[in-house]
């Protein structure tokens, strides 16, 4: 890809070399993996999900991860035209090369981009075509709750949280170098591990659900991460060339939410609720801006208001946030979550933006979706924000 960069729009999206980029020595490293992001640059670089995983996998000496994300259109035709094949950020190394790719899927549309990805590496899109010198196609994040729209496409599938269970992978891919196990026995090794989905352990019935081939392995339970705590989460991330979409540090502070809204997929499949502690949060926000530079701070959950110690956060960050002009944002907040203090906290500091979703147009709609605030409490909000 490198020697593409001239002929190529925005060639920040596919240079790497930014602060941050954890590089290692291939002949140190036992395995490696593509984290890939199917979407540009300036939307992956803002995912704190891979930033996570980026970290967790790069803190074990014997990993690498590198990322990896999908070239607009002009990009990729200048590539199919050159006979250039998908690559890392950080080596330059062709995706078909690793030992496994992991892609991230943060909502439905994303789906034709992984084949999109799959086809720029010169791999078979369906795992039943891939051999034994193929790496192996991965898959996490929200929607593989419901992984049969991509499971042709996928060896496995992890369900849940994934700082934890991707080690426990990687650790099995490990072993199966070592062993020189085939590929199947290599998954047959993968589901044992919690949350670990094999699409093609199981067959379809005619429109039914699918029958397990081995009566062991009938369902998967997700994957959790019990305590945030002790959960990885990196300080130092890579803060990219080019103007990513959210340019901030984030900090997760809850993970789940209790409000239970009819319509809402993230607010079911992440319970239960769990939340950093306070003296954790600041700790990582503290370690964090030092690291990256960044000038904003957020603040990051389903519903950010609802964080229970929110109040005694913001008066323990504030003081080093007014002093070196960092802003505090709150990307998600419920009409009425914010107390007059926090707002006075706020009024503070280097300005910075909330988030305040209407939720519905109409008060029968935001009834029937159970969301119980009235259009007066959004105004109000926004009102007290605004003074």
């Amino acid at each position: 890809m490198r020697e593409l960069l001239k002929l190529v729009p925005k060639p920040t999206r596919y240079c790497g070399g930014e602060w941050g980029a954890v590089v290692k020595d291939p002949a140190r490293t036992f395995v490696r993996l593509g984290l890939c992001f199917p979407d540009m640059y300036e939307v992956g670089m803002s995912y704190l999900g891979q930033k996570i995983l980026y970290g967790a996998v790069n803190a074990r000496e014997e990993f690498w991860a590198e990322r990896v994300f999908a070239p607009c259109e002009e990009t990729a035709a200048v590539m199919r035209e050159r006979g250039a094949p998908l690559t890392t950020l950080e080596s330059d190394t062709p995706l078909a090369d690793l030992d496994a790719a992991a892609f991230h899927l943060t909502h439905e549309l994303c789906y034709t981009n992984v084949l999109y990805m799959l086809d720029l590496a010169g791999l078979p899109l369906e795992s039943a075509d891939r051999s034994e010198a193929h790496p192996l196609i991965l898959a996490g994040g929200g929607c593989t709750f419901n992984a049969e729209p991509l499971a042709p496409f996928l060896d496995a599938v992890v369900i849940g949280d994934g700082e934890e269970i991707l080690l426990r992978v990687l650790d099995v891919l490990a072993l199966g170098k070592r062993e020189n196990l085939s590929r199947h026995d290599l998954l047959f090794e993968l589901k044992n591990l919690p949350g670990v989905y094999i699409p093609s352990f199981f067959r379809e019935t005619g429109g039914g659900p699918a029958a397990p081939l081995y009566p062991e392995y009938a369902a998967v339970e997700k994957a959790l991460v019990p305590d945030l705590d002790a959960a990885p989460f990196p300080v130092k991330h890579v803060v990219p060339i080019g103007q990513a979409v959210h340019d901030r540090f984030s900090v997760e502070i809850a993970r789940g939410c209790t409000r239970g809204c009819r319509f809402c997929h993230a607010g079911m499949v992440y319970r239960p609720v769990r939340e950093r502690s306070p003296a954790a949060i600041e700790s990582l926000a503290d370690a964090g801006l030092g690291e990256c530079g960044y000038e904003e701070l957020s603040f990051l959950s389903l519903s950010s208001g609802d964080y229970s110690a929110l109040e005694t956060l913001f008066s323990r960050s504030i003081e080093r946030c007014r002093a070196e002009q960092v802003s505090i944002s709150l990307p998600s907040l419920r009409a009425g979550t914010l107390s007059d203090g926090i707002l006075s906290l706020m009024a503070g500091i280097r300005r910075t933006g909330a988030t305040v979703a209407p939720e519905a147009a109409t008060q029968r709609l935001r009834d029937v979706i159970n969301k119980g605030i009235a259009e007066e409490d959004i105004l109000d909000h926004v009102r007290r924000l605004f003074a």
